[in-house]
């Protein structure tokens, strides 16, 4: 197993147990610093069905799935920037980048990981969150010398999800997904289920399909057409 450590940038608490979940737990299994930097604590979320809490208290419920969902999954580290559900977009953008830097430079990741350019389907926090993630690698690339890798967030075309034009639809990247990792996913994702019907359903999904695999796009270095990148990590 090659050695480095792995910085997940999302928005909202679920993001990191969704695609990425199972390939994260796998590294995390094998001693690789897994931490997990996100930008809200889901408040403007769904409630359950039927309702398990209620509005006012759904930002901490929330919160503990999350805490829950990383432990399952084996992070070292989460960090809570306390940002509103749904308004990501109305932080101002040099706020916003200035945390994920300051993040970045502490931790010093070999790979950073966050959502594509379209945030997979359009939601605007993550679009923030990519474009705040994605800057503050390239500023600091140069004065960072662990910072290595940029990924994203991808959906195979034969994957049983939306067509997603761009990189987060033409994944060039496959990471093993072993069957413990898989568990441990799956286990994250239902504490999350617990209140988002998308976390239940994608829960569901997984538990049928069983993949083997998740898949990403390697940004930086850039991979040669016709190849697949099959570690997330130098």
């Amino acid at each position: 197993m090659a050695t480095g450590s792995i910085l997940c940038v999302y928005a909202h608490p679920d993001d990191e147990s969704f695609g990425a979940g199972g390939a994260l737990a796998a590294y995390a299994a094998q001693g690789v610093p897994v931490d997990l930097l996100c930008a809200t604590r889901g408040e403007a979320g769904q409630l359950g069905d039927p309702p398990v809490t209620t509005q006012a208290q759904l930002g901490a419920a929330r919160e503990a799935a999350l805490r829950e969902a990383v432990r399952l999954l084996g992070f070292r580290e989460l960090i809570l920037l306390d940002h509103h559900d749904g308004q990501v977009q109305d932080v101002p953008y040099t706020t916003l980048l200035r945390e994920v830097t300051d993040v970045m430079r502490r931790i010093r990741p070999t790979t950073v990981l966050c959502f594509g350019p379209r945030g997979i389907y359009g939601h605007p926090d993550h679009i923030w969150t990519h474009r705040a993630a994605t800057e503050a690698f390239w500023r600091l690339r140069g004065t960072v010398p662990e910072l290595r890798r940029l990924y994203y967030n991808a959906v195979p075309r034969d994957g049983g999800y939306r067509i997603i034009p761009g990189p987060e639809g033409t994944p060039n990247t496959a990471i093993a997904v072993p069957p413990a990792a898989l568990e441990a996913q799956l286990h994250a994702l239902g504490h999350h289920a617990e209140t988002q019907l998308d976390a239940r359903g994608m829960r569901q999904r997984l538990a049928e399909r069983r993949p083997a695999r998740a898949y990403f796009y390697r940004v930086e270095p850039p991979m040669p057409p016709y190849e697949t990148d099959t570690e997330l990590l130098p």
